[in-house]
């Protein structure tokens, strides 16, 4: 599976749906493919501290736009 990141240079990131699917691309092959339970949050705010479960970094995700 390759992990298309098109999503993440998407100025409009709240009204944009491409946005809102890539995030949930993103988190389905983080959290399947790496069979793993947190991840770090890479948004603008957290910047990669703590870990977190899937549904806290979405909603980061959605709110603060990733770290490209």
């Amino acid at each position: 599976m390759t992990l298309n990141k098109d999503w993440m240079i998407i100025d409009d990131y709240i009204n944009d749906e491409s946005y809102k699917v890539g995030v949930i691309s993103f988190l389905d092959f983080a959290f399947q493919k790496l069979s793993i339970k947190t991840i770090c949050w890479p948004c603008l705010k957290c910047l990669n501290i703590g870990c977190k479960d899937r549904d806290k970094v979405r909603d980061h995700l959605l709110v603060y736009v990733i770290v490209g």
